[in-house]
């Protein structure tokens, strides 16, 4: 894969070297996910060029991983908020990060990235389906009101959903 680095100062910061043939520039990316420092490097980029722009942008990734809120890491044993109810995160069978019996169940192996792959399960888990019709679909019954749980969801100044005829 790549190289690490370790960029000295306060505090110093680690960063995964990438080489990359599609790269046309230097890019560099301080992951929101678990705060990794990423270099990318284009094919043919010296490392003594490389060092020279990390070291000019060391403000920079400080400046981001300074801004990064420091919120409670989520480990097993501790509870996380997941669609309106909290949950309790624990260690579970698989490679993957799982909702089971109101549970959130986490691999065992790899602790140190459970932050990392309980915020990506989060981000990418679509919500439960909505009991709304859909607006391309007419409502199943020929009510010309909404049902309930779809007038929840009209906002006000929106257009009002498709009627019945």
């Amino acid at each position: 894969m790549g190289d690490h680095l370790i960029l000295p100062g306060d505090p110093p910061i680690a960063l995964d070297i990438r080489p990359s043939a599609r790269a046309r520039r230097l890019s560099l990316r301080v992951s929101r996910l678990d705060g990794r420092v990423t270099l990318t490097l284009p094919k043919g980029a010296s490392r003594r060029h490389a060092l020279s722009f990390v070291e000019d942008k060391a403000d920079w990734i400080r400046r981001h991983l300074a801004d990064r809120p420091d919120a409670e890491v989520p480990m097993p044993g501790t509870r996380l908020p997941f669609r309106g109810t909290d949950h309790p995160v624990v260690t579970g069978p698989g490679r993957s990060v799982r909702l089971a019996d109101g549970r959130i169940e986490v691999p065992h192996r790899d602790p140190e990235r459970t932050p990392a792959r309980l915020m990506a399960f989060s981000s990418t888990r679509p919500a439960p389906p909505s009991p709304c019709p859909s607006t391309a679909t007419p409502p199943p019954s020929p009510s010309p009101r909404p049902s309930s749980a779809c007038a929840i969801r009209v906002r006000a100044g929106a257009p009002a959903p498709p009627r019945a005829i």
